[in-house]
């Protein structure tokens, strides 16, 4: 028979985590840290996007949200060729659509694996 207590743990330990990392969404200042972040991607020219990809690798096994993401990853493209939208483009979607295929095959890796018990 299984303990009660192992039935609620894990429910309360997400909720716990869910209403945590809202609080700092709201408590911390989010919008500047961005900011600065990109900013900092961007003096890494092409090889800032390359960074960008494996963040957004976490960021999708770790389950945060990718448009801002993604919304991240345009600026940041932009940024780098402004004199070519065109290529800004290609590039921003190739970096986004690679990080979130090897984040979502990762994160389902994890889950038939590592997480399987969970």
């Amino acid at each position: 028979m299984a303990d009660k207590t192992s039935h609620w743990a894990k429910p309360a330990f997400f909720f716990i985590a869910a209403v945590g990392l809202f609080a700092l969404w709201i408590l911390l200042p989010v919008k500047e840290i961005l900011q600065s972040v990109l900013q900092w991607l961007a003096s890494f020219g092409g090889t800032g996007l390359a960074i960008l990809a494996v963040v957004y690798v976490f960021a999708c096994v770790l389950l945060v949200p990718g448009s801002i993401l993604t919304l991240g990853a345009g600026f940041l493209a932009s940024a780098v060729w402004p004199q070519h939208p065109v290529l800004a483009i290609l590039m921003g979607t190739l970096t986004v659509s690679a990080g979130s295929i090897i984040g979502a095959s990762s994160a389902f890796l994890l889950g038939r694996t590592l997480a399987r018990d969970w």
